[in-house]
């Protein structure tokens, strides 16, 4: 079911101290936060996929946040290119469901969005990675699968399971294969671990 915007909601990010795992609230006031993404500029960008929300906020280091870009409804997963030259952003709730192109500006603005590969209606995009080679991967979560997206904008099936498939990113930290996706599931507790072969992009780059 789509997620409705509910003003009353006041979500936040927070953040978890890696040795304790206590976590404290780094930014509120953001309606329903769904994915959270690090810039390449250090900064976290924060999407919301209910249906009538076209915003995507920017949260600093000391909390505090503004509106980064205003234009695209229910957005859900967000990745960089290796570049960093482009934001992909995958829209969950709307019609029809697509992975959209933000383009960069020097000074880290976003330019005018391109939608750029459309799925059919409800499939649901979900969590989205990049590789290192600018190979795009979207978990479409009522289907079960994941969709590779090359960057010519090529759509080849990659992966299929009978679980859904929700968020995913690629490996980093000790114990973690970096060309592995790891892929959670609204239907379970699992996490997959899904063979790529390439390593995936940096989360940021300082």
């Amino acid at each position: 079911t789509a997620p409705a915007c509910d003003p009353a909601h006041k979500g936040g990010v927070y953040r978890v101290d890696p040795s304790t795992g206590a976590g404290s609230l780094a930014a509120g006031d953001l309606g329903q936060p769904n994915f959270v993404a690090v810039t390449p500029w250090d900064t976290l960008l924060v999407a919301d996929d209910c249906t009538a929300n076209t915003r995507l906020r920017e949260v600093l280091a000391s909390g505090q946040s503004s509106i980064w870009l205003d234009g695209i409804a229910s957005a859900n997963g967000l990745a960089f290119s290796p570049d960093a030259s482009t934001l992909y952003v995958a829209t969950t709730f709307v019609s029809p469901p697509a992975v959209w192109k933000v383009p960069l500006g020097p000074d880290h603005r976003p330019q005018t969005p391109i939608r750029w590969v459309t799925f059919a209606d409800n499939s649901t995009p979900d969590g989205l990675a990049v590789d290192a080679d600018g190979n795009v991967y979207v978990a479409l979560n009522v289907l079960g699968e994941i969709r590779k997206i090359a960057p010519d904008g090529t759509v080849t099936p990659f992966a299929r399971h009978t679980n859904t498939d929700a968020s995913l990113v690629f490996g980093a930290g000790p114990g973690a294969d970096p060309c592995s996706l790891y892929v959670t599931s609204l239907l379970s507790g699992d996490v997959y671990d899904v063979y790529v072969g390439v390593p995936g992009r940096a989360l940021y780059s300082p």
